[in-house]
């Protein structure tokens, strides 16, 4: 028998190959077709991660330097809330030259925001950028672009970090709602020179939603974080803590009978008086700047600070406990501070409310 040469065994395989391939079909194409692209497609994964990581790759025998540009930090906001308070908090973290940006295209309004920001956050600067279109994106842009042009030519440029504030949503339909803007803010910023892009989630906690059910309205001043720190150590449940903390949110309509009696009688009223002309001209309304003012009245008059202190606090919070009346005074704020006692000095002249 003649020898079969090698290249008639190959066509013979092949032929069989496809026999087979044809009478098992469609099973074979697993074989045949699925497997092999598979493995082709395994083949690229893996050469494109050996590639990134070659390029990602810090030699070991090299001393890392710290960072040599200067730092600066961008936080497109909407206006003022919890979730963009929380990333100019972040923000501060980074670097200390903050500034906010708020792309509008009605002047009444965002003059309003910039009224209540400069009033309530003087330390970080607002840029309103306009933008006639109601676009978001393009205007921001822009404002960075300007930002680099505007750089010294002779200095590095400057890592731009851009803080998106993001509000979390407890539902998952809830969360189709909110954040577009920020996503599509984030994927434009992806990818730019000297960018980085730094997404801030805040999610409400429990003790909000308590202080909702119970009907406290906590969307004005103070600040509620202020407020929980304030009443941590003070209170077992977050609805004891509500319930204490209301007088913060919404001026008592009534002093509870027997703290009146004994801190807002007729005798109270001098000091009373003396520590609103004491607390009127302070300049700086900080706990500690409070508490020096107050003590220093009290060793003036000789009265004790238990003298003046209570009788404020039943005036400020209707009640005769509250935390230490110089953090309580602080966190209230100096208008709000002030018109209670006013109200609480009248109350002593006629001894009913």
């Amino acid at each position: 028998m003649k020898a079969i040469s090698a290249h008639t065994r190959r066509a013979r395989c092949a032929a069989l190959f496809v026999v087979v391939l044809i009478a098992k079909a469609p099973t074979s194409l697993l074989v045949a077709v699925v497997i092999p692209i598979l493995v082709l497609m395994m083949l690229f994964i893996h050469r494109q991660y050996r590639s990134s990581a070659s390029k990602l790759a810090v030699r070991e025998d090299g001393v890392l330097p710290a960072p040599r540009r200067e730092e600066r930090v961008i936080v497109p906001v909407p206006g003022i809330n919890r979730a963009v308070v929380h990333a100019v908090n972040v923000g501060r973290s980074i670097a200390p030259d903050v500034r906010a940006v708020l792309v509008s295209d009605e002047p009444e309004e965002s003059a309003a925001i910039r009224q209540r920001w400069e009033r309530q956050m003087p330390d970080v600067p607002l840029v309103v950028v306009e933008s006639p279109y109601r676009a978001l994106v393009g205007p921001l842009i822009a404002y960075l672009d300007v930002l680099d042009a505007a750089w010294p030519p002779e200095k590095e440029a400057p890592i731009t970090f851009v803080v998106i504030p993001e509000y979390v949503a407890r539902s998952w339909w809830e969360r189709l709602l909110y954040n577009q803007s920020a996503k599509r803010l984030r994927t434009a910023l992806i990818g730019r020179p000297q960018t980085v892009v730094v997404a801030v989630p805040y999610r409400r906690d429990d003790g909000e939603e308590v202080v909702e059910r119970l009907g406290i309205d906590v969307s004005q001043d103070p600040p509620l974080e202020a407020v929980v720190e304030a009443q941590r150590e003070r209170s077992k449940t977050l609805k004891e803590m509500a319930l204490a903390s209301r007088f913060f949110f919404e001026a008592p309509e009534a002093y509870d009978d027997k703290a009146a009696r004994k801190h807002l009688g007729p005798e109270s009223r001098p000091l009373l008086e003396l520590a609103l002309a004491t607390l009127e001209a302070l300049v700086n309304w900080t706990a500690p700047a409070i508490h020096e003012a107050i003590q220093a009245l009290a060793e003036k008059t000789g009265s004790g600070l238990g003298k003046i202190a209570q009788p404020l606090r039943v005036a400020v919070s209707g009640g005769s406990v509250s935390p230490p009346i110089d953090l309580t005074l602080a966190i209230l704020g100096r208008e709000a501070t002030l018109t209670r006692v006013t109200r609480a000095i009248g109350y002593t002249g006629r001894g009913s409310d």
